[in-house]
Parts: C-alpha cells; structure tokens; sequence
C-alpha cells in the first residue's frame, strides 16, 4: 500500500531536454533567485529530500556536456539520460525516462522550467494516488505540474508506439484526480527572459 510517508516506491522524471531557444540557455541552469543554487539542484534536491530514491533528468546531449563540466551540487540519486530526439517532443522525453525507471512504480514527472516543487505537494498527491491512474495539482481551477504517474499509465505509455502524441491527450483517457492547492506556483512555466524576470525580479 502507498502511504502518505512512503514515497519508497516512487520515481521522478524531470524532463530537461527541449532547446530553450526563447530563453537563450538551458533552464536546468538557471539561477534560483539570488543565490547559486540552478533550477536542476533546486528540483532535485526536493524530491530527494521528499525521499524519493529514483531520480531521473532528461537531458539534450547539449546540456549534458554543459552539466559535466559544471560540478553541481545535487543528490547521489539523480541519474542523468540523454534524449537524441529531443525535437520529438514530451512525450518521447517522458517515454525515454520511463525507460530508465524502475518497473512498477509510481512516477511524478514535471518540466524543469518550474523549480517550486515542495514535499508537502508530494506527500499530499501521493496519499490518494491509490484512488486514481493520475493525479494532478490544481490552484484555482487551473492545472499544474508535477503530476503523478500509477504503474498502469507507465506501462501504457511504454507500449504506446507513438512518439509525437501529447501528454495531457494521451493522459485524458485515465481515472484523474485533481488535488486542490492554495500555492499558485504549480501553474509557473518560466520559458522566457521575460517569464523569468517575473518570478526573479532584481
């Protein structure tokens, strides 16, 4: 049974691999607000943090030559897949992690331009995600991100041959729970220097 306080059989996905060409660098190694700490060690430290053993980041080859010679700070557990086809969109980078994930558990995954993940979310979607095939934060109506994956959609996603679907069609035709959240961060996708400049202003 997945409890509240048991994230042990739980995986991540952070999927790193588009090309950031509005933003003009790669948004794993965006600053934080004002300190050093980059989107990549923000996220993952969190899901470690949370407990979660298995963390896996999709990545460009572009980005993984910048991310070996940079020495970053992040948790033992991330492992690093390089996606050849990121132009192929989310749904093959999101396939490609699953590839790499252990079989049978439950995978959030969620975009790396939204560094806000917190425990509390992860702990509170993981509590009723024996209720639903896919659970995903809502703040005022609007959906967000990270969004949790049951066994049963991983490996519907795994024998799905196509590579150009989108995620959220492909997810429509599972049981979902919404869960409600008063933190308007999960609707945060920074894909600009503008966007950017809002959430980091200064």
């Amino acid at each position: 049974m997945h409890s509240m306080n048991s994230l042990a059989r739980t995986s991540c996905i952070i999927l790193s691999a588009g090309f950031s060409g509005r933003m003009g660098q790669h948004k794993a190694l965006l600053l934080y607000g004002r300190g050093k700490t980059t989107f990549i060690e923000k996220i993952t430290k969190e899901y470690s943090s949370a407990g979660i053993t298995e963390i896996i980041v999709i990545v460009s080859s572009d980005l993984m030559k910048e991310i070996e010679v940079k020495h970053l700070d992040m948790p033992d557990n991330v492992r690093f897949v390089v996606n050849l086809y990121p132009e192929w969109g989310r749904f093959y980078s999101l396939k490609t992690g699953l590839q790499n994930t252990t079989k049978g558990n439950y995978v959030f995954f969620q975009n790396i331009d939204n560094p806000y993940v917190d425990s509390e979310l992860l702990f509170a979607m993981a509590a009723v995600c024996a209720q639903a095939n896919v659970v995903i934060p809502q703040f005022s109506g609007k959906t967000g991100h990270p969004v949790l994956l049951s066994p049963e959609v991983f490996r519907a996603i795994l024998e799905n041959m196509a590579i150009d679907l989108r995620i959220d069609d492909f997810l429509r035709s599972f049981r979902t729970m919404l869960i409600k959240t008063e933190n308007p961060k999960v609707l945060v996708n920074i894909n600009s220097s503008l966007d950017y400049k809002k959430e980091f202003p200064g």
